[in-house]
């Protein structure tokens, strides 16, 4: 019955098109409790396909089908809660629950969240290194590209597996291959040091200026300290400057450090010891070690340990809260789990959802899952 209400929802060759037909079939399979149907019916309800829309209903729908295993439908209810969507009241604590839910039906997304969220200590779960890992390789087996991205962090500082810069070198030329900006900016990195890779400052800058292009902000801090020194690029000082201030505003730390530097020293701009200053009180709110000692001059101080790659996280894709979406695609099958045992406390922390790039809506899929 589901099957047969799928093709007509979507229409083929040998069957037409008909909503209203494929509704109510979707609808008596719900009522013998066919988890892909409600998650369809969800979607209809949602999208006002074939019925009235209805946030509140679809969210039900979606309840529904998640108690009945739909990895999709308890994503999209955990985005719900989690972002007031549908008139349900923000929970950051059931979204959680329905986020585990997801994972552990094999919902890429939640995997990479769960995964995130375990590598934050004093965070919503247990700190997990170990757990984190296995959560990304499954997230990233199913094509999650930002879970790849972070089974590079993982493998090079060594959280849940044994550190390997070079197989973090290969997860993030994988990455950034399927357009992960984060994944681009790390391997530029390990490029520009030699970390993992052989030392390239002329594809690393080329790297940095893609990325520059792009408007992300850690590559257009790392692309304008290469046109500062001409690192891989002939030196122009008076093109990295713009760039270097866009990073500032937009929140890059050491970007902000740098911009004081130039300031203080009259490299590129007009001395100015108070704009000097602005930008290292700001970048040591933000917990520079480097802005606070340019603010306040010790008399001996020990050089910085080198960093790695990894150890300045390029920032997150963001954007304003958005609704969650019903076009996650999720395996066709579910995949082995072992259970992701969460241990919440009291506080939760929540954070702005990750950026997506849009992508054509699926058709409404009732495999139940």
């Amino acid at each position: 019955m589901a099957t047969l209400a799928e093709q007509l929802y979507n229409g083929t060759d040998q069957v037409s098109q008909d909503i209203p037909a494929a509704v109510e079939l979707f609808a008596k399979a719900a009522e013998k409790g066919h988890a892909g149907a409600l998650y369809a019916l969800g979607v209809c309800a949602d999208r006002g396909v074939g019925m009235k829309k209805d946030n509140a209903k679809a969210l039900d729908y979606f309840r529904r089908a998640a108690t009945g295993g739909n990895a999709r439908a308890a994503f999209f209810v955990a985005r719900a809660l989690e972002l007031g969507y549908g008139g349900c009241e923000k929970n950051a604590r059931e979204a959680l629950q329905y986020y585990i839910k997801a994972a552990n039906a094999g919902h890429p997304d939640a995997c990479y969240k769960l995964g995130r969220l375990m590598l934050r200590r004093n965070g919503a779960l247990k700190y997990d290194p170990d757990k984190a890992f296995q959560l990304f390789s499954k997230a990233a087996a199913a094509g999650q590209v930002d879970a790849l991205c972070y089974l590079g962090v993982c493998h090079d500082a060594g959280l849940g597996t044994p550190q390997d810069a070079a197989k973090a070198v290969e997860a993030w030329k994988l990455a950034a291959k399927d357009g992960s900006s984060a994944a681009t900016c790390y391997l530029g990195r390990c490029v520009a040091k030699g970390h993992g890779t052989e030392k390239n400052d002329e594809l690393a800058a080329k790297l940095f200026a893609i990325l520059a292009q792009q408007r992300n902000a850690s590559g257009t801090y790392e692309y304008a300290r290469c046109l500062l020194d001409g690192r891989g690029i002939a030196k122009d000082v008076t093109k990295a400057i713009p760039l270097l201030i866009a990073a500032a505003e937009a929140g890059v730390v050491p970007a902000e450090v740098l911009l004081g530097r130039c300031y203080a020293s009259g490299n590129g701009v007009e001395s100015n010891q108070d704009k000097a200053m602005e930008w290292w009180r700001k970048a040591a709110a933000a917990g520079s070690s480097e802005a606070s000692a340019l603010i306040t001059p010790v008399t001996s101080q020990e050089a910085p340990a080198a960093e790695s790659p990894s150890d300045v996280v390029p920032e997150e894709d963001t954007a304003e809260e958005v609704e969650p979406s019903t076009d996650t695609a999720v395996p066709e099958a579910a995949q082995e789990d072992a259970s992701v045992t969460a241990e919440p406390v009291k506080s939760v922390a929540t954070k702005r959802p990750r950026k997506t790039a849009t992508a054509k809506k699926p058709a409404a899929k009732s495999k139940n899952k």
